[in-house]
């Protein structure tokens, strides 16, 4: 998913770049946080099974993936949903409030 990002034109250093990106759009930021969610590994890998399957034909338009290797990636991770135990944690979310000035 990465990849496909980079490969559409999303900066590495995005995240790092935010504030001066947000002032040249005409924001500022008034406030930012960031959290781990921990949940049931059937909701995880829910959320990133729905995920790869919402990025198909980006994932597939640029290359990164054909296809038949996107239903596989898709597939494993729903089978990992049901054989799973225990609790996982998400990646890393960020929340950022904005100010127009």
């Amino acid at each position: 998913m990465h990849e496909a990002a980079a490969r559409s034109g999303v900066a590495p250093d995005a995240v790092e770049g935010l504030r001066t990106s947000a002032a040249r759009a005409g924001f500022e930021i008034v406030r930012t946080a960031g959290f781990f969610d921990v949940m049931e590994p059937e909701v995880d890998f829910d959320i990133h099974a729905s995920a790869v399957a919402a990025l198909r034909s980006r994932l597939t338009g640029t290359g990164v993936a054909t296809g038949p290797q996107v239903d596989v990636l898709e597939g494993s991770l729903r089978q990992a949903a049901s054989n799973a135990d225990g609790l996982l944690t998400s990646t890393f979310m960020l929340d950022l409030a904005l100010r127009k000035v």
